[in-house]
């Protein structure tokens, strides 16, 4: 096996409907990196026996047992100039300019790719592995990953995209990908070690300290996995190792993977703190430029003060809550006012987004994510509260959107709110719900370990069910779900974000953050453009990003929308008309989109 060439770059095919141009960017910049530093001869690296197979070459010191196989290791990368001079090729080629004149002694293999974080790096992840196998030769991966939720959101992925990959001819993902148990160490050797095949090990870095002695101890036959693990000089894939690394070099995660010996490691970062070679960038505003990620918008809804009141209650509010019982039935009252307002505005919206993705054409399913940490007394009020307003809001858009079921083949919403609505809380041993309570406490031991356990099983359930949740078959569109479970509300085609409750608060800003990739079709293509490049925030009272929401508005501003208006309003119906006719579908299309964007931003829900 040779080093890759022009005749490896000319195999790559992308994904159609799937894969973004920024992707295979990404991917055939790691393989022009790396082109012409692989070459496999037999003395290095195989060996032929007599039958003229080739087989792994036996490491120095290591005894093998019957029954036992022996380390097979990735190829030799070649030193010196030649990864410096492929280097800066690329640095140069993707218009990075090096913080070093060269490849540094302490990170000379370490390298960076910044690109906004979720399941579009994971896509990139995954194929780069699949292709360096392919052109390179390689076969042992580790993809260290910050939590169980990323490990959990990583395994979905996988299971996602392995269709699109073997149909390219790559290994089946699922059979060669698998997460690391520190339970069943022994897979670890079998799976990764010993096998002569693409093997690509996940592991959440906690996980991974915590498994470090069992890795270093000596077996019954005096043999230490963790040499083993060294000696066949893995390839590392990191995600976000800032969350990893902490606030500088010296976390024992850092330094676990430094002994490992990689053969390189690979960082995956949104927003790199310190530049390790860094090859290809893909920031988030370039992102949101050019569509690539969906922005959050927030919608602001009239927010009661404690110890304020409804008008319909003006004996309260002359008595001035003199009294501490009526100051807490008040503020009772207040809270329960917010959550009311917020469910209606967030029911209002996200009718108003499939409204907007049919008028496109677009088949695509919207749902809506609603935060609440409420017990199951509250909660079963919050939720009759959903099914008055859901029936109300059904009736207003029903008669508009029946005719869109039939034109674009799909079946028609349930009638029913209960049909519509999901809650979604953690989930013990034996698969029943949870409640969570106590999950953003600070108290440690064996209780906090199994309400843990139990918040990695709820966000589990939540990835899994969210890629059927796409579908229009299954007619949930509402999710209810726990906060605890937060870092599993990843679903591309979440259209609402609703936070019902104080303790939620953090959750929407969270998600502020987070972004959201292109929402999917029946058909699993992404789509963008119109109504499906953003989404939506109901009160959320938290930081507002400069990237999506900008600065101030300055009251100056002000005129230049007035004179807008007025231009548009002069030029009457069939002026408006005619301009249309101008258009073609899709630009008609955007124009609406942002017509009732700015209708809704300006606190008319319904233009």
């Amino acid at each position: 096996m040779t080093g890759t060439g022009g005749k490896d770059m000319r195999r790559y095919r992308a994904v159609q409907g799937t894969e973004a141009g920024w992707q295979t960017e990404a991917v055939k910049t790691a393989l022009r990196l790396f082109r012409g530093l692989f070459e496999k001869t037999d003395e290095e690296d195989e060996k032929t026996d007599a039958s003229g197979e080739k087989t792994a070459v036996q490491e120095k010191g290591r005894i093998c047992f019957p029954g036992f196989g022996i380390p097979v290791g990735n190829p030799t990368m070649a030193d010196g100039q030649a990864l410096e001079k492929n280097l800066k090729r690329v640095q140069r080629e993707n218009g990075i300019i090096p913080m070093n004149s060269g490849l540094s002694a302490q990170e000379e293999r370490c390298f960076t790719m910044e690109m906004p974080e979720g399941e579009g790096r994971f896509f990139v992840m995954l194929r780069m592995i699949l292709e360096m196998n392919r052109a390179l030769g390689l076969t042992k991966f580790i993809v260290a990953v910050p939590s169980v939720a990323a490990r959990l959101s990583l395994e979905e992925s996988v299971r996602k995209l392995s269709g699109y990959m073997t149909d390219l001819g790559y290994p089946d993902p699922e059979k060669c990908v698998f997460s690391f148990n520190s339970e069943h160490t022994g897979e670890i050797s079998t799976r990764f070690v010993e096998s002569k095949d693409l093997s690509v090990c996940i592991m959440n870095i906690q996980a991974f300290n915590r498994a470090t002695n069992r890795l270093r101890a000596e077996d019954e036959y005096g043999q230490v996995l963790w040499e083993d693990i060294c000696a066949v000089r893995p390839a590392v894939m990191v995600d976000e190792p800032c969350r990893i690394e902490g606030s500088g070099y010296s976390s024992k995660s850092l330094e676990a993977m430094k002994e490992l010996n990689p053969l390189f490691t690979m960082r995956f970062e949104s927003e790199p703190w310190k530049e390790c070679n860094k090859i290809f960038s893909f920031p988030l505003k370039q992102a949101l430029a050019e569509g690539a990620v969906r922005a959050p918008l927030a919608v602001p809804v009239p927010q009661k003060m404690p110890g304020e009141i409804s008008e319909e209650n003006p004996q309260a509010e002359t008595e001035k809550q003199a009294e501490t019982e009526k100051q807490a039935e008040t503020e009772k009252q207040a809270e329960t006012e917010k959550q009311t307002e917020r469910i209606r505005a967030a029911v209002e919206l996200h009718f108003q987004a499939q409204l907007s993705l049919f008028r496109e054409g677009k088949r695509v399913k919207a749902l809506t994510l609603i935060f609440t940490e409420a017990k199951k007394e509250q909660r079963e009020k919050i939720l009759a509260e959903f099914d008055r307003e859901y029936i109300e809001a059904a009736a207003r858009h029903q008669e508009e959107l029946r005719p869109f079921f039939q034109t674009l083949q799909i079946p028609e919403a349930a009638g029913q709110p209960g049909a519509v609505r999901r809650v979604f809380l953690g989930l013990d041993r034996r698969g029943r719900e949870r409640e969570l309570d106590g999950w953003d406490s600070k108290e440690s031991g064996s209780w906090r370990k199994r309400l843990t356990e139990d918040v990695n099983r709820g966000i589990g359930r939540l990835l899994r069910e969210g890629e059927e949740l796409k579908a229009f078959d299954r007619p949930e569109s509402f999710l209810f779900v726990h906060p605890a479970l937060r870092e599993g509300c990843r679903n591309s085609n979440l259209f609402v974000i609703c936070s019902l409750d104080t303790g939620s608060e953090y959750s929407c800003a969270r998600e502020m953050e987070r972004f959201l990739w292109p929402c999917e079709d029946q058909e699993g293509k992404a789509v963008t453009g119109g109504a499906a490049s953003f989404f939506q925030i109901v009160g959320e009272r938290g930081k507002r990003q400069e990237h999506f929401r900008g600065r101030p508005f300055e009251e100056g501003k002000a005129e230049s929308l007035i004179q807008m208006a007025e231009w548009i309003q002069g030029l009457g119906e069939k002026g408006i008309a005619e301009a249309f006719s101008r258009l073609d579908t899709e630009e008609a299309a955007e124009v609406e989109a942002c017509a009732r964007r700015i209708c809704t931003l300006l606190g008319c829900l319904e233009p």
